[in-house]
């Protein structure tokens, strides 16, 4: 089969074993083998290379194609069984800088196209950890948010257009072109609008599921594609809105004694629209003075519990201070210690304590580790504090420590455990503690994933947050649009328990590692 897909293609057609073992993994705790890596030249390429996969499937070879860009995905969602579709190599370019717009191919590295956008004094307000060597067509696959998604949104709110190639092998641009598959999903969902309504989470990010509400509302069929982890065609073109830059920011620090104190600092310093309002644990702060002892000179001596960082921006120094103000006031009366920069480089050693969190954990020594099996619920702010202690609970319950750090503002945090992942007995806890955790945030009305969607992670799980009902729902979009199921099957739909224990890596000796 190998053989005959290399003559279809102008591209590249790797199946060596270096090359399969490198796209076993990416940024999350599980591992996958391909059968092959595609790195298709052009639209030419993936409209053949969809045919070809379609025709094998007809013919009862079990064999998919799952869109990568540069592997930091933190769910499993790039990883599979069939073959993988690399954007990056020749499909990376900047097509058109317009004045409130710019068309990429979905390969381009988000850092260099910020940079380029920054020379007009424009952006993409969008900023994921990995937003320096991700690709864009990731981030449209999977929503991603990032620390500014507080004031700015998740990355559906800045894609214009895509143009995608169906499993049929025709490409649409959804900005113009209608399609019988969404005509046929708006009238099942027209059918269970009330359920939609009910069951999709009223939560500031989410990436979980088919975005099935913003579709009903919008008649826009770009938004299914959008967060819907390469699953309904292959992104081969975007168009992204962009907006003036700010020219000032700058964040205040505060150091809290309490949960409950720094609780009642999100929810008084809310209302003052920060361009971001994020947080780090005493399990983070502890791991930044043992490895990371330089960064620890802005940490007082006495050690919180947790640190805030609220960040303003504006169009200049002044307007910056003038919203500091009543910030400053609520973190002097209710943390222990209050930090502030506007200026790099203070600023940005400042962010750096939050910054680097992920980094932190990733590289902590010995066998004992916060893996990443990274949780990534978001619910409702109202629920915040009952939330953090649920997750605490539930921890304690299993056994387990926990590193946390994220979006507090937008009650999105990111949890990974701590544990040796040497000991089988600890890792076969890892479903049921999953399992725990989303029956939690489903209770509470949240979402499995704010920001890094689902793969493997949460997919077989979303009855939980969901409901069955909505997951049929999934289903019935991914039938309409994927019948064959050639693209990356068993995310969002298809995949069991079963799955996520079989694809759970054995050890790290192949991590992804960023």
């Amino acid at each position: 089969m190998i053989e005959e897909l290399k003559k279809v293609i102008k591209g590249e057609v790797k199946d060596d074993e270096a090359t399969l073992q490198h796209y076993s993994a990416d940024g999350s705790i599980f591992e996958v083998k391909p059968k092959a890596v595609v790195l298709p030249q052009g639209q030419e390429d993936l409209i053949e290379l969809v045919k070809f996969v379609s025709q094998q499937r007809k013919m009862g070879n079990e064999i998919s194609l799952t869109a990568r860009g540069k592997g930091t995905d933190l769910t499993g969602g790039p990883l599979s069984e069939g073959i993988i579709v690399r954007f990056s190599g020749y499909m990376d370019k900047i097509l058109e800088i317009g004045e409130d717009y710019v068309r990429v191919e979905p390969g381009m590295i988000y850092g260099e196209l910020q940079k380029e956008l920054a020379k007009k004094g424009h952006w993409i307000p969008v900023n994921p950890a990995s937003g320096a060597f991700c690709s864009v067509g990731g981030m449209v696959a999977n929503n991603s948010g990032g620390t500014r998604a507080l004031k700015y949104g998740n990355t559906r709110k800045y894609v214009k257009s895509l143009k995608v190639i169906l499993s049929d092998g025709s490409e649409i641009d959804t900005s113009k072109d209608r399609i019988p598959q969404a005509d046929q999903l708006r009238l099942i969902l027209e059918q269970h609008r009330d359920l939609i309504q009910a069951y999709t989470p009223h939560v500031t990010k989410n990436s979980s599921g088919y975005a099935l509400a913003d579709f009903l509302a919008t008649n826009d069929i770009t938004q299914l594609f959008i967060g819907s982890q390469g699953t309904l065609g292959l992104i081969q073109g975007i168009t992204f809105h962009t907006i003036a830059k700010p020219g000032e920011e700058g964040v205040l620090l505060g150091y809290f004694d309490s949960l409950s104190k720094a609780g009642e600092a999100v929810q008084r310093l809310l209302p003052l629209k920060p361009s971001a309002l994020e947080m780090v644990d005493k399990h983070i702060i502890d791991l930044i003075k043992t490895l990371e002892p330089e960064l620890a000179q802005d940490i007082s001596e006495r050690t919180p519990e947790i640190i805030l960082f609220c960040e303003f921006d504006g169009a200049n120094e002044e307007e910056v201070l003038a919203q500091f103000a009543p910030a400053r006031r609520i973190m002097q009366e209710l943390a222990f210690q209050v930090g502030e920069a506007i200026k790099p480089p203070q600023e940005d050693r400042l962010w750096k304590l939050r910054n680097e969190s992920a980094k932190i954990v990733t590289h902590m020594k010995g066998n004992v580790r916060a893996v990443p099996l990274e949780f990534d619920c978001t619910v409702p702010v109202n629920s915040l504090l009952q939330y953090i202690e649920m997750t605490d609970k539930i921890f304690k319950d299993f056994g387990f420590e926990y590193a946390s750090w994220g979006h507090i503002g937008d009650a999105n945090f990111h949890i990974r455990p701590i544990l040796n992942f040497e000991i089988q007995e600890e890792r076969a806890k890892l479903a049921n503690l999953v399992i725990a955790m989303y029956e939690m945030v489903g209770q509470l009305r949240g979402s499995a994933t704010g920001e890094h969607n689902d793969g493997i992670m949460s997919t077989p799980f979303l009855y939980l947050t969901y409901g069955q009902d909505m997951v049929d729902l999934f289903r019935e979009a991914k039938k309409i649009f994927d019948p064959l199921d050639i693209f990356n099957p068993f995310k969002k739909v298809g995949m069991t328990v079963d799955h996520f224990n079989r694809f759970l890596r054995k050890d790290f000796k192949n991590y992804y590692s960023f």
